[in-house]
């Protein structure tokens, strides 16, 4: 059910009517040298520099030793379990600065989890029975790089993203046997860097509606609560989700 109320979603996104493909503003008096190079004035009237706040909610997704589509873990979003699907939900405020820069400040939450019944027959990992549960509370601050709307000739803004975050989980991790099992210790508080690409549309009434993915290479193989033979490196983890935001446009 899930997998069809984010579909919906997308499907939405991708379907707004043609009027979004429209100007929002008469295009400014521009010519030679001020159109490929617009002025600073040109930018703060007509672009999208300032403030805009909202909130995002999606899908979370672990890459972890416990769980997979493959005999062993693989660094690769094709070893995303989607039976293992958790949401995804955040609040956020970005300050675009100049035409191809922003600065962005979300808190995240997640929830995780992964299951070795979920993983091929053929996996060692299979018959193992191993299962957990995480939630991931996140603090995270990104820089955003824009691609140049004056020049792509598209109403959608299109960047790309990388950051420092710091995250707290807690995983619960099940076991067939856990009288015989010795959980390890770690540390609940984890960095982060996130990175990945996102799009979004500014409507005349200056709400926005975007999309973005983003993964977070971690430093620890405790995501699960274990670190395991079938480990090949650092869990990590990544979040899909719709945006919807205001803009808080400058007075002009």
């Amino acid at each position: 059910m899930k997998k069809i109320w984010i579909l919906s979603l997308l499907i939405l996104f991708f379907a707004l009517p043609e009027s979004i493909g429209q100007p929002r503003y008469s295009d400014p008096p521009t010519s030679g040298i001020r159109q490929a190079f617009p002025s600073l004035r040109d930018q703060l009237v007509y672009g999208n520099i300032g403030w805009d706040v909202g909130f995002a909610m999606g899908t979370s997704h672990a890459l972890t030793d416990i769980g997979g589509t493959a005999d062993h873990s693989r660094f690769s979003l094709l070893d995303t379990q989607l039976d293992a699907t958790g949401l995804n939900f955040g609040v956020f405020g970005r300050y675009r600065f100049a035409e191809m820069y922003a600065f962005k400040m979300e808190f995240n939450y997640g929830e995780l989890s992964g299951a070795d019944s979920l993983t091929p027959e053929t996996s060692g990992r299979h018959n193992r029975g191993f299962c957990f549960d995480n939630q991931i509370y996140e603090l995270a601050f990104k820089g955003e790089v824009y691609l140049p709307k004056y020049m792509l000739n598209v109403p959608f803004d299109i960047y790309g993203y990388v950051g420092l975050a710091l995250f707290y989980h807690d995983p619960d991790l099940r076991v067939p046997d856990p009288d015989d099992f010795e959980k390890p210790s770690f540390s609940h508080f984890q960095p982060s860097i996130p990175m990945g690409f996102g799009v979004h549309y500014t409507f005349e009434n200056d709400f926005r509606i975007g999309y973005n993915i983003g993964w977070r290479k971690t430093f620890t193989d405790h995501l699960e609560g274990v670190s395991t033979q079938h480990s090949r490196g650092n869990d990590s983890f990544y979040f899909n989700a719709i945006n919807i935001s205001y803009f808080l446009r400058p007075r002009r």
